[in-house]
């Protein structure tokens, strides 16, 4: 019941599961956050930042290989629609329970993080192209020798991201006491900036890039209002 490739629709059934997978998914790493967030005292921000590593090479991973069709035009990676919002998740609420300096490290790691990214995969790569390596699950070299193109356009639309989802905050905390909205809006704006940002930057003039710029953002909205309600 799946959509195949001749573009028939894509099964109810099918779409219901995936959304909860979708959303389980969302609740276990925001809630998986603020539990190790609020473990500090025991074991200081190196577990937060452990688990964030592995959720921040995991989004990075399902980004750039698995695709959910929810519709003739929704197209959805749980990488870029229900990882990545939790590295602006984690950000907002670094700034909001420690203070702006702790949130600046943060910045400026996960910028760091995803510029080495490119090289060792890269090299990895370089690997996989040698035929006497063993590889028993086949993975394919494309998997990690990523675009430029789209690694520099990630780069920097996710520095400015989680630079102005603190700015944001500040400024949406002048018109409303709820802090309910005042997540939910930064984290949204933030989202929607990122979303026409990153598709324009890395898809511009491409047949897909109006089809991936509406899938972002409908995805999006979708996880900064889970992330949110954990928040």
């Amino acid at each position: 019941g799946e959509q195949e490739a001749s573009g028939n629709p894509v099964n109810s059934a099918y779409v219901g599961q995936q959304l909860l997978l979708m959303l389980a998914q969302g609740v276990f790493v925001g809630a998986l956050l603020v539990a190790s967030f609020r473990l500090r005292r025991t074991f200081g921000l190196a577990l937060v930042y452990i688990v964030f590593g592995v959720i921040f090479q995991t989004a990075n991973l399902l980004a750039g290989s698995v695709y959910i069709p929810l519709s003739s035009w929704l197209v959805v990676s749980p990488g870029s629609v229900v990882l990545f919002p939790a590295i602006l998740f984690l950000v907002l609420f670094v700034y909001l329970s420690e203070d702006a300096v702790e949130a600046r490290k943060l910045i400026y790691g996960v910028a760091i993080a995803n510029v080495v990214f490119l090289p060792l995969g890269l090299v990895v790569a370089q690997q996989l192209q040698s035929a006497q390596v063993i590889n028993p699950y086949h993975l394919a070299a494309d998997l990690f020798g990523v675009q430029p193109r789209i690694v520099a356009s990630s780069t920097v639309v996710l520095f400015i991201d989680t630079l102005i989802v603190c700015l944001l905050y500040e400024v949406v905390s002048r018109f409303t006491r709820s802090i309910f909205l005042r997540v939910y809006l930064s984290l949204t704006l933030t989202l929607y900036f990122d979303s026409i940002a990153f598709a324009t930057l890395a898809f511009a003039g491409s047949p897909p890039y109006v089809d991936i710029m509406l899938s972002q953002l409908a995805g999006k909205t979708v996880a900064a209002l889970v992330y949110s309600i954990i928040l």
